[in-house]
């Protein structure tokens, strides 16, 4: 929110995450997600933070309280949110 770069939070983040899903499968992927978060902060030039905190806060309460279908709700949303405005500014830079 203050405009520094918070990339190795937010990898921690998910890092963690993984670490408490217990699955190594999860694990392995967050190489891939880093790089495709990285990816959408380039594409969307950094406007999507407030939404990422909005939807990070809901995450870490839902896996707070134990409740994994209002985690994974929030994690749905977050990804489906993401994944629009990516397509969007992609099809808006292709205009240009």
């Amino acid at each position: 929110r203050h405009g520094m770069n918070h990339s190795d939070e937010d990898a921690k983040l998910h890092q963690m995450i993984a670490a408490a899903t217990k699955n190594r499968i999860i694990a392995k992927l967050i190489p891939i997600i880093q790089h495709s978060v990285s990816l959408a902060i380039e594409i969307t030039n950094q406007e999507l933070s407030e939404s990422s905190i909005m939807y990070h806060n809901q995450i870490v309460e839902a896996i707070t309280r134990r409740d994994p279908r209002g985690a994974r709700s929030a994690m749905m949303a977050h990804m489906g949110e993401n994944r629009l405005y990516v397509l969007k500014e992609i099809e808006r830079k292709k205009r240009f």
